[in-house]
């Protein structure tokens, strides 16, 4: 065989070579950065999607400092309760229960506030609440005041199981301190329809 088909070869060889790892370099590098990237974005998204929710929070709770004291205080059933608040609170707050944590974690409720215009909306019974908490009873005692408030999920079925309605319900739990009642066994519930 002529040297000059052995030098072609082996320089063949060699810029084939340096192809293939260039190629390989360039792929694990592309791979490496199309995963941060992806990783980036999703990062970024979940960042906007907690501010949002964060905020959306904050907005349920600032609204429900100034209906909770018009509930308790009475006079829901002369004046609408939700006046001056943002009207979705109406279409999304199925009703508010002022409780008591008694001994060996029995709940005595001191008040019930009852949104029978959503319930009659969404075809629910007026004894929804009473029905939810046998479904669902509120723990307290697992509830920690500290924390500030607790979300709970208590979702529920109605119906058959291969049919009937489900209700999706979130409902805040949150440690209450009345001015005539100093006990620390007092609590609210608020239970909503996560439809926000």
């Amino acid at each position: 065989m002529p040297l000059k088909y052995k030098f072609l070869g082996v320089m063949l060889f060699v810029v084939l070579s340096g192809l293939s790892v260039f190629l390989y370099v360039a792929q694990s590098t592309f791979s490496e950065d199309k995963k941060v990237f992806i990783m980036d974005s999703s990062r970024t998204l979940l960042k906007a999607t907690t501010s949002e929710i964060k905020l959306e929070l904050k907005s349920r709770m600032e609204e429900l400092q100034q209906f909770v004291p018009r509930v308790y205080m009475g006079g829901a059933d002369k004046v609408d309760p939700f006046q001056g608040l943002d009207v979705r609170l109406a279409d999304e707050l199925f009703g508010v229960t002022f409780l008591r944590a008694g001994e060996n974690g029995t709940v005595t409720v001191l008040k019930e506030f009852t949104n029978a215009a959503l319930l009659q909306k969404q075809k629910l019974s007026a004894d929804f609440l009473k029905l939810l908490n046998t479904i669902h009873p509120l723990k307290l005692a697992s509830v920690d005041k500290a924390q500030g408030v607790e979300m709970l999920n208590r979702s529920v079925h109605l119906g058959p199981p291969d049919g009937g309605t489900d209700v999706p319900v979130l409902t805040f739990v949150m440690g209450a301190n009345f001015m005539n009642d100093a006990t620390k066994e007092l609590f609210i519930a608020v239970d909503f329809s996560q439809t926000f």
